[in-house]
């Protein structure tokens, strides 16, 4: 790849069993919404904003399962200002909190981080940064 050249991450997109339901709780835990449906034989997907530049694609297909697996080494990072008010609107939109909110710290920064699951089971890490003095 030249200097020149540039990739950017843009969206990220996670397999959902119910697309209303799943649309619902991404607007009531993260304040997403959603820009665009679109629609093929047999599958529907959901292009959803307001994280940033980029957008989280929602598809529900046929014969879709929620995940099993809940291995939190693949999963999606969202920044937030209030980790416990995002766990709870995770919880109050039929979410689950994997992990309750612990502080880690890395050199001189330090989080607030916990992890959460969608009610299809796909998991999110959800990061507060702390700043000194708080």
């Amino acid at each position: 790849m030249s200097a020149s050249e540039r990739v950017i991450l843009s969206g990220a997109g996670v397999e959902v069993t119910d697309l209303a339901k799943s649309l619902d709780f991404y607007r009531e835990a993260f304040g997403l919404v959603e820009e665009r449906r679109i629609s093929f034989p047999g599958a529907e997907e959901s292009v959803l904003g307001g994280a940033g530049e980029m957008v989280l694609l929602l598809g529900c297909r046929e014969g879709s399962v929620p995940r099993t697996d809940q291995s939190l080494l693949s999963r999606l990072i969202f920044h937030v200002s209030d980790v416990e008010a995002i766990c709870s609107r995770v919880l109050a939109a039929s979410g689950t909190v994997l992990r309750e909110p612990r502080v880690r710290s890395s050199g001189e920064q330090t989080y607030k981080i916990a992890h959460v699951a969608d009610p299809d089971g796909n998991p999110y890490e959800i990061v507060e940064e702390v700043v000194a003095g708080e």
